[in-house]
């Protein structure tokens, strides 16, 4: 810190040089500053001296030694015996423009300065005087107290504004200063921190308001190590935690445990000594009292309740021998719905026969928020296509309400979605969204829902948080969710990769669920690429063997099998393809197979022939013809034969087949032996005038052929071809007698 004025260099001493500030020269071993300080205090609160921001500006300490009196500010209800110092100054007119004012002193620890306890004791008596503005926490009066090490370490610092909660304000007559009685301060050191031959130094800041128009002092005295000192005097402190982060009961309640310890540090003995530790408040922007729970006793004398809700207890100590001890504790309630960031106790005054009135310093305990997730009602399992339902929440189990919180899952599984969320208390539960608090004991529940679209397994992990929440260990939670799916998969292997023309072609396939959950919808199982003759029949289901349609529920394990049998007609190639699925199937890439079924062996080669079919025929006119079916391959043609006219003129229709050799009685349907043929009448009286095409079937061939009928006398039939030839024959027969007759003569 550079210095404003320095009336005595900073000197390496054990103890404190002047802690009394009696000696004539005023500040002798304390050095002195003078700031202007920022409008605002950004690093709030501040826990060390860079945090204040201030800015070191030469002339402007107002720091200064006061002879016995009393501060006129708080209509001299503050008061002294012997000098004081005041850092800065409460003087209106002199202290106010943005000004603050510092000193410190600087000591090598000595083994003297060491306390029974092993520790290092700094101890003094300070006394607050802060104009009180309305203005916000970071803008006000403040003074600001810390010992730092040589090398930079803050070892303890504390930090008052004007009309903090928990402190034993009073206020002038026309409502404009706040002020304290004198406070006792005894800060033990951390002996891991602080050893014989360590440096320390002691400083104390005053500052005005961040918008220049208040001012502020502290009153510093008796500034030591020691513990002892002559003359009648008491001396109390108080402990407590320095941090909460759990509520104690189910509604949100806090109980704060504190130990008060008072002592006669004089040389005399006091009578009728007294603690009457006040409610502490929490920093709540309406500070807000705790509530008594117990108090314990002390050695001597005894302790009792407060009389009312806005009384302290008092704890009757009696006589205090020099030197004598004891300590007691009380415990308080913070209230459920606090929103503060911290309780503060600092009301908890001693005073004794031939002793004023001496405060003890300011303790204060951090409340923490504490948000924990919660995904125990997360269901782990959900089938794809189904409806997933369920919550999660996060609790604040901490001290005080949770700021700003969130709590919101990832890894939900597809298709599923937060619904809404909402708080309690207040019951019945409220709406609750991203950003808003949550009390202490507070639970948000967040629904979840949706169908759930796709295959797992999904990790859903709830995170929760708050601005002031301290521990983030806790802050995440994960729910392991199996999505189960159906997966159907087909299996051709039960088909013949084979079939023998003309011969009998037997065999199955399969569509087998092999997920971990029933196909329920859109179930299919079936093939294409059947050759004619060969056909798919009836589906069973495994284990029962009951029958199966597509549609129909294939549950996980269980296997649908389908049957196809007949003959293959011709010597074709079968590309098989089968095809299985359901909705949600998890892998598609097994719901299709093929086979190709190559045939072997002799096939059969069906021909039809309508060309002794007569031609043309006239209306009224006997019709009368024939056309023939063939066998011309290698093998008998067993299967879906067929040996048909059909579109014949009107009047006319096919009649009785026979099959040659053996020209036996053939029927549609009966085998066609290899080199066979099939002969077929065709007869009839036409009934009017019409062209047709005539279509032949044998098996798979088809051919065709016109016939004319004309209108009656209007045409001859055209001679058939035996019915040429047979005029052919008798011109020659004709001819030739002729020829001979010619010789004869």
């Amino acid at each position: 810190m550079a210095s404003a004025t320095m009336l005595w260099g900073a000197e390496a001493h054990a103890d404190f040089v002047n802690g009394d500030f009696e000696d004539p020269q005023g500040f002798r071993g304390w050095t002195r500053s003078g700031f202007r300080i920022p409008k605002t205090i950004l690093n709030f609160p501040p826990l060390t001296q860079s945090d204040l921001g201030l800015t070191d500006l030469a002339g402007n300490d107002r720091s200064g030694i006061s002879g016995p009196g009393s501060d006129s500010t708080t209509d001299n209800r503050l008061s002294w015996t012997g000098r004081v110092a005041h850092v800065h100054t409460s003087d209106h007119m002199s202290g106010m423009s943005n000004r603050g004012s510092g000193v410190e002193q600087q000591i090598t620890i000595a083994s003297s300065d060491v306390d029974a306890d092993g520790k290092v004791h700094v101890r003094f008596t300070a006394a607050p005087v802060l104009e009180s503005p309305a203005h916000e926490p970071n803008e006000q009066p403040y003074f600001f107290i810390e010992i730092v090490k040589a090398d930079g370490t803050s070892l303890f610092s504390t930090f008052n504004f004007a009309n903090q909660a928990g402190i034993a304000w009073q206020m002038n007559a026309n409502q404009t200063v706040a002020f304290t009685d004198w406070q006792a301060f005894d800060i033990p050191l951390d002996p891991a921190l602080v050893k014989v031959g360590d440096v320390i130094t002691l400083r104390a800041i005053a500052s005005g308001c961040g918008k220049g128009g208040h001012t502020g002092a502290l009153y510093l005295n008796d500034v030591r190590t020691v513990n002892q000192v002559s003359g009648p005097s008491l001396w109390v402190t108080a402990e407590g935690p320095d941090a909460v982060r759990r509520h104690t009961h189910p509604d949100g309640t806090t109980d704060i445990t504190y130990t008060y310890t008072y002592t006669n540090n004089g040389s005399v003995p006091v009578d009728n000594v007294t603690v009457k530790p006040a409610m502490p408040q929490t920093t709540d922007p309406s500070p807000r009292n705790t509530t008594f729970v117990a108090i314990g006793q002390p050695g001597t004398g005894s302790c009792t309740a407060p009389a009312s809700a806005n009384e302290p207890a008092v704890c009757n100590v009696g006589t205090l021998a020099p030197g004598a001890t004891g300590s007691f504790t009380m415990t308080v309630r913070v209230p459920a719905d606090t929103r503060a960031d911290q309780v503060n106790n600092g009301n908890y005054p001693i005073a004794g026969t031939a002793v004023p009135l001496l405060l003890g310093p300011l303790v204060k305990t951090t409340l923490h928020a504490d948000m924990v997730p919660d995904v125990t009602d997360l269901p782990s399992t959900v089938r794809v296509g189904a409806r997933y339902t369920g919550r999660f929440s996060c609790l604040n189990q901490g001290s005080t309400a949770a700021h700003a919180a969130t709590c919101a899952p990832t890894g939900l599984p597809e298709g599923v979605a937060v619904v809404a969320c909402t708080m309690t208390p207040p019951t019945p539960a409220v709406p609750w969204s991203a950003g808003m608090d949550v009390a202490a004991a507070g639970r948000v529940t967040c629904d979840v829902e949706g169908i759930v679209t796709q295959p797992g397994p999904a990790t859903i992990e709830v995170t929760t948080d708050a601005t002031n929440n301290d521990d983030k260990t806790n802050n995440k939670a994960t729910r392991q969710v199996t999505v189960t799916a159906p997966e159907m998969a087909i299996d051709l292997s039960g088909l013949p990769a084979t079939a023998g023309v003309g011969a009998p072609y037997t065999g199955h396939f399969t569509c087998g669920n092999v997920g971990d959950a029933d196909a329920l919808a859109a179930t299919t199982c079936g093939v294409t690429g059947l050759a004619p003759g060969i056909f798919m029949g009836a589906c069973s289901i495994s284990p029962t063997n009951a029958a199966w349609t597509a549609g129909q529920t294939v549950p996980a394990g269980e296997t649908v099998t389908c049957e196809v049998s007949g003959s293959l007609q011709t010597g074709v190639v079968m590309n098989i393809v089968g095809k299985t699925g359901a909705t949600g199937d998890s892998h598609p890439a097994n719901n299709s197979a093929t086979l190709t079924v190559a045939p072997t062996g002799a096939t059969p080669n069906l021909r039809i022939d309508l060309t002794p079919l007569p031609r043309i025929g006239a209306v009224g006119r006997p019709y009368k013809g024939r056309f023939e079916c063939t066998n011309a391959g290698a093998a008998d043609a067993v299967l879906h034969t067929s040996c048909v006219a059909e579109d014949l003129p009107d009047g006319v229709t096919q009649g009785a087949c026979t099959i040659s050799p053996g020209n036996a009685a053939w029927v549609q349907g009966n085998a066609i032996p290899a080199g066979a043929r099939v002969l077929c009448d065709v007869e009839g009286t036409p009934s009017k005038p019409e062209k047709k095409t005539v279509t032949g079937e044998a098996g798979p061939a088809r051919t065709t052929a016109d016939v004319v009928i004309t209108a009656a006398g209007e045409a001859l039939a055209v001679p058939t071809l035996s019915q040429w030839g047979q005029m052919l024959l008798a011109s020659l027969v004709a001819g030739l007698a002729w020829f001979t007759l010619r010789r004869k003569i």
